[in-house]
């Protein structure tokens, strides 16, 4: 009987210690989900005249970046 009983409570320590650590790493996952939410945010899609989204950049990130030439959602030449 001693024996089951100290089975148990292994079991019931392990299942505390994982409990913890599970929801650590959800309250991590949530922080993070919600700085990369802020960062995309940043961002906006534009509706085209076909209807297709084209992205754009916030004027502050278009002004330092590089410029392909190209639309990379369409492959169509850049627009400024």
């Amino acid at each position: 009987m001693n024996l089951a009983v100290g089975q148990v409570d292994k079991v019931t320590q392990q299942n505390a210690a994982s409990s913890e650590e599970s929801s650590s790493a959800a309250a991590e996952l949530s922080g993070q989900s919600r700085q990369l939410a802020e960062m995309v945010g940043t961002f906006r899609l534009e509706r085209t005249a076909a209807g297709a989204p084209n992205a754009k950049a916030p004027p502050h990130a278009r002004a330092n970046r590089p410029s392909s030439g190209k639309n990379l959602l369409s492959g169509a030449p850049a627009s400024s």
